[in-house]
């Protein structure tokens, strides 16, 4: 490849290395690394799986899941054209579900898109992220990726909810708060009343509740996000 010149430039081939190189961040950074059981399932295919290690559902989907894919899918121009930037109709009725604003809601490809965006949006390299652990790991791989400082807090007991030592972990620089309500692995909740502290005491950060597994809780702390500021 011809190195870019310009008038009265010298360049020098460097004897290191004559490949790309990735950053010293990415360098840094531990990969999400997830245990499956699907070979020990394939090994076995005599036997009916019930595969419960990704919190999967083990039932499949209704035959009506099936017939309306079939039916969008039959439609002309939905797999030529992109589909509609704003994903209005679901947008409305995830508010519906939600009991939120449209305004408030951004759909994304997945919650694993959603904590990636958020990063990229707020952290820089001076900034630090504040995280509950243990914890979800591949948002610490976001975070990482941008450079910031995490800061893993650990409670004594693991499975006992402790405000204290995250407000104990805030600072200046931080920049984000990462709790998962009902967390992965450790079934910790994070009630409303909680993370609205955790947000009075860090007014500059942003307060990230991955409510993944909301369904099985039934609870959320969403509408502490357009209080944030009284």
């Amino acid at each position: 490849m011809t190195p870019p010149w310009r008038p009265g430039a010298r360049w020098k081939q460097s004897t290191a290395s004559t490949q790309p190189q990735a950053s010293k961040t990415a360098k840094s950074l531990r990969p999400y690394r997830a245990v499956s059981s699907l070979e020990r399932m394939d090994s076995t295919a005599e036997n009916v799986p019930l595969k419960l290690d990704w919190n999967e559902s083990t039932l499949p989907p209704s035959p009506l899941v099936a017939q309306r894919i079939q039916e969008f899918m039959s439609q002309s121009d939905h797999l030529n054209w992109y589909p509609d930037q704003k994903a209005a109709v679901l947008t409305e009725r995830l508010a519906g579900y939600t009991g939120l604003p449209m305004k408030n809601i951004l759909v994304t490809s997945g919650s694993d898109a959603a904590l990636d965006v958020l990063c990229q949006t707020y952290l820089d390299p001076s900034d630090e992220v504040v995280v509950p652990s243990p914890t979800y790991t591949h948002f610490l791989v976001y975070a990482g990726a941008r450079g910031a400082r995490v800061r893993q807090v650990y409670n004594v007991d693991p499975f006992e909810l402790d405000i204290d030592t995250v407000l104990d972990a805030l600072s200046y620089r931080t920049k984000i708060v990462y709790l998962v309500s009902p967390c992965n692995p450790t079934g910790v909740v994070w009630p409303a009343a909680v993370v609205a502290r955790i947000a009075r005491s860090a007014p500059n950060a942003i307060i990230i509740v991955d409510e993944a597994y909301f369904e099985y809780l039934s609870t959320s702390s969403a509408a502490v996000a357009p209080q944030k500021k009284k």
